[in-house]
């Protein structure tokens, strides 16, 4: 079997369909996975990490309102349409997969057109606006959350979770000590913004790592390549010793998880699924701009226990130092936080969405459709 995944430009489209292809892998023996993605670094670089068959398409993201931007952004969108329709005439897949974004927004129709199954997933609490015009041309809607079912049909949505990558599981906690530097009796906090970083969190947690160090807490932070150079210069004249260790970006995530205690992040979809599924406690403050959706999302697992959230304009180095030292010394508030967020998560959710990736291509007969009716 063949199947087309399409996402990227964001490491929050591009992530979850890579997930869900090496799950489809593995589901079916000597299947084919093809590639649509963006034009970007983060899309080609990973592309080439996994040796996957690629197109990469010449398309970017649609501006709010109207100008000529949106114009540039549409026309662009209608070559990528086109680029896409060559693609399948290539590769003649059973079945695509769309994880939203603009990528999706130009592979989707396209696939349509050719009476391709098309089965989407949406990432988000609150879909985006390219899943919610998408989901008339889907015959399966895998969704995350079950706060993004109630904007799909009934019959053909299937809550499934957030789909992780093999190799952000493919560890385990000593290992990830013994790469990263730290002991087994370390306390590990994690601080990271996601792919792009986030200066407001990386402008706060430098203004609370003498504390931190006095605490003995060991922070590994992850500043994102914009922010690198202003946070080493910011940290230079502090005196952390062994306690700080900075980096631009971590290839090996799974490591950075599987080795920390406690976390730092924004709440995008895939940052959330991967903590939950190592069980770790979160700090969270979302994104505030893109409607709010990592509010949302986060939402769910502060209700839960799994985590805290502060608003990102309210995110200060002595309420992030307080908050994690609290959380230091309350291991059994720690405890409980890592057992709701291993419940609120799944490892198996790329499996799920899988699936019905398969089901949709004719792999596990016709009948996926009342399976997703039923959830799945």
């Amino acid at each position: 079997m063949r199947a087309v995944f399409a996402g990227g430009g964001t490491a929050g489209h591009l992530y979850p369909a890579l997930a869900v292809a090496q799950r489809f892998r593995r589901q079916v023996p000597g299947a084919e996975a093809h590639f649509l993605a963006a034009r970007r670094p983060l899309d080609a670089e990973l592309m080439a990490q996994h040796g996957l068959d690629h197109r990469l398409l010449a398309v970017t993201g649609i501006p709010y309102g109207f100008s000529l931007q949106t114009v540039a952004a549409c026309t662009r969108l209608l070559r990528g349409a086109c680029q896409a329709w060559r693609a399948y005439a290539a590769w003649r897949p059973a079945v695509v997969f769309g994880a939203g974004g603009y990528v999706s927004a130009a592979a989707v129709p396209p696939a349509a057109w050719r009476r391709l199954p098309i089965v989407i997933h949406v990432s988000d609490a609150q879909p985006d606006r390219t899943n919610l015009a998408l989901a008339r041309y889907a015959r399966t809607i895998t969704v995350a959350f079950e706060a993004a079912a109630r904007h799909f049909p009934a019959h053909k949505t299937v809550i499934t979770g957030q789909p992780v990558r093999e190799e952000i599981l493919a560890t385990d906690r000593a290992t990830a000590r013994r790469e990263l530097g730290y002991e087994d009796s370390d306390f590990v906090l994690l601080v990271t913004g996601g792919s792009q970083g986030a200066r407001s969190i990386n402008q706060a947690l430098v203004a609370a790592l003498p504390r931190l160090a006095r605490a003995a807490i060991r922070v590994y932070h992850l500043t994102g390549h914009q922010d690198y150079d202003n946070v080493v210069a910011a940290t230079r004249g502090l005196e952390l010793g062994d306690s700080y260790l900075v980096r631009a970006y971590e290839a090996q995530m799974g490591w950075a998880l599987a080795a920390a205690d406690l976390v730092v992040m924004r709440a995008g979809s895939s940052s959330l699924a991967e903590a939950a599924a190592w069980g770790l406690p979160m700090v969270l403050i979302p994104y505030p701009h893109a409607g709010g959706h990592q509010r949302e999302n986060a939402l769910p697992l502060v209700d839960s226990g799994a985590a805290l959230m502060v608003d990102d304009r309210e995110l200060t180095g002595d309420w992030l130092a307080d908050t994690v030292c609290e959380l230091v010394r309350d291991a059994a508030r720690r405890d409980a936080m890592a057992a709701a967020a291993r419940a609120w998560g799944s490892r198996e959710a790329a499996d799920r969405v899988a699936e019905q990736v398969v089901r949709a291509g004719g792999g596990l007969g016709d009948d996926y459709a009342q399976d997703a009716s039923n959830g799945g």
